[in-house]
């Protein structure tokens, strides 16, 4: 079954001509040194998708159905020159294209990467070789952006190509104090804006250091915090942020010019956090460092991580994203770590119990022999031993701390 329909598939490709959807493509060429400005290439990108569709202006038509028949001519010309040398034919399948309505037309760009001699000659506008890259990329229209410095300034230029009127038109020309990636967004932005039916809108740049910030137009969340390109007289933007206050802006604009707006959302400030522990331990705090605890925190800002650690206790990490009062941190046993060190410790409270026993034992056989003995040196023998057990006693009695300290948080999971 699945064999006849892939071959009826194959059948109604050869037998039918196949459908094409009009695009209007563009060509785009990066003119500049990526070494003197090696973050602005990949603006490029950001800044076409903000563009998925055109108007199917006559102007553009035009230009679409001037490309779809230079293509057929050449295909029909390869058919013809195939058929002269007798390879019979072999160029593309007929293509019915779909009438071109400004719901069909479609914006589609691609990059152009050649040599520098030939970006040399486009810069110059050379119309052979602007017309030789129209061609072979198929593209209806050639966008090339360049900057060079001046001085202490940069320039930018972004001219256009258009492949039926073979016209090269300079549509932006500035001089810039500074070239950072903000600043050439927005100008190819503006650029893009007036190519591309977007000419009446406004350009809203957002200039902010406050972290995850959130704007909404019309209570809708827009995913874009650095541009708005928006239609009117006048908007409302609300800037939100966790743990900021929020913050309400009018704006009146005018048909065609770009605005720019700088928020900086002011923090909440949340009540003082007791940070306490039943073990002598350390905790790292941010903007403070390492703190012995118990510790008051100040100001503390959220939301924030806790970092406690200890000697063979396993390190702890508390998140704290909401007020608190009183966080007490208790750090559980690292039973890699215990299972080597108990026994060690256990080992060294039976030697020294063991040990103590015996001197003990000694000490008080040679007590029992002391009054009847004539031995001249068992009052000696005897002080001695008794210094020994004394000795050997108060060692035991740290070994047994010592193992009580080190195992008594052992049950607790």
């Amino acid at each position: 079954m699945k064999n006849i329909s892939f071959i009826l598939i194959i059948l109604f490709l050869l037998l039918f001509p196949l459908y094409s959807t009009p695009t209007y493509r563009v060509g785009v060429i990066v003119d500049f040194d990526t070494t003197l400005y090696p973050t602005l290439k990949e603006s490029h990108i950001l800044m076409f998708n903000r563009f998925s569709s055109l108007l199917a202006t006559p102007e553009r038509i035009k230009e679409v159905e001037f490309r779809l028949n230079q293509h057929s001519e050449r295909e029909k010309a390869k058919e013809v020159d195939s058929i002269l040398q007798g390879k019979g034919r072999q160029g593309e399948s007929e293509w019915l294209i779909e009438p071109i309505t400004e719901k069909t037309l479609m914006l589609e760009y691609i990059f152009i990467e050649e040599k520098k001699e030939i970006i040399d000659k486009v810069r110059d506008g050379d119309p052979l070789i602007l017309r030789h890259l129209s061609l072979i990329h198929n593209v209806d229209e050639i966008i090339t952006t360049h900057i060079e410095p001046f001085d202490t300034l940069d320039r930018i230029f972004i001219d256009t190509y258009s492949m039926s009127s073979r016209e090269k038109k300079r549509v932006t020309e500035l001089l810039v104090p500074e070239m950072n990636k903000k600043e050439y967004q927005k100008v190819l932005l503006r650029t893009l804006m007036n190519l591309f039916d977007k000419s009446e809108n406004s350009l809203v740049a957002i200039n902010s250091f406050t972290p995850t910030l959130s704007i909404h137009l019309q209570e809708k969340l827009i995913e874009d915090r650095d541009y708005l390109m928006v239609k009117g007289e006048s908007i409302t933007l609300i800037f939100s942020a966790p743990y900021h206050t929020s913050k309400e802006i009018t704006l009146s604009l005018k048909g065609g010019e770009t605005q720019e707006v700088s928020v900086e959302l002011e923090k909440i400030l949340y009540p003082p956090m007791l940070i306490s522990s039943n073990l002598s331990i350390k905790s790292s705090l941010p903007t403070i460092g390492e703190v012995s605890l118990p510790y008051i925190y100040t100001d503390p800002p959220l939301p924030l991580t806790i970092t406690s650690k200890k000697p063979s206790y396993t390190s702890s990490h508390i998140i704290v994203d909401s007020p608190i009062n009183h966080i007490d941190i208790s750090l559980k046993r690292d039973h890699l770590q215990y299972s080597a060190i108990v026994p060690k410790v256990q080992g060294a409270f039976y030697t020294s119990l063991v040990r103590s026993v015996f001197v003990g034992g000694v000490t008080l056989v040679l007590s029992s022999l002391l009054p009847r003995s004539s031995f001249e040196g068992i009052d000696t023998l005897h002080s001695f031993f008794n210094g020994i057990t004394l000795v050997s006693s108060v060692e035991t009695i740290y070994r047994l701390f010592d193992y009580y300290e080190k195992t008594k948080y052992s049950s607790t999971k």
